[in-house]
């Protein structure tokens, strides 16, 4: 009987084979807009952190297969509008993150009421021989 206890004391210690891990990756699914909702075409976008990037469609959208599991910068540029980034945490798991970017275009900015600063004027002085 005391042997039969240390083998399975024996058994539940030593390590089980473990199978190599699967690498599951993340279709990202996004869809750029205006500030009022309306799908923005050539925008481009990427994944900073990954090789994933593009430029989005009529319907402003772009989609990313087989991104893998980390965390990542997503960021939106298009001409006459403000870069837009955001963070980006793809999990270990199968499936679809969608990621909605509204983005603002340069106009919207607040003017910047700057005043140049006063020059003062200089002394010129001929110098003589």
């Amino acid at each position: 009987m005391m042997s039969v206890c240390l083998f399975l004391l024996a058994s539940a210690v030593a390590p089980a084979a473990q199978e190599p891990a699967i690498q599951t990756t993340t279709t990202v699914n996004v869809l750029v807009t205006d500030r009022r909702g309306n799908p923005l075409r050539s925008a481009r976008v990427s994944v900073n952190g990954s090789e994933h990037e593009g430029v989005t469609n009529n319907a402003g959208r772009v989609v990313f297969t087989n991104v893998k599991a980390g965390e990542y910068t997503l960021r939106v540029e298009r001409n006459q509008y403000i870069t837009f980034e955001k963070d980006l945490d793809v999990r270990d798991e199968t499936g679809t993150v969608p990621v909605v970017a509204a983005i603002s275009p340069l106009a919207s900015l607040p003017a910047r009421a700057s005043k140049a600063p006063a020059r003062k004027p200089m002394a010129v002085r001929a110098l003589s021989r």
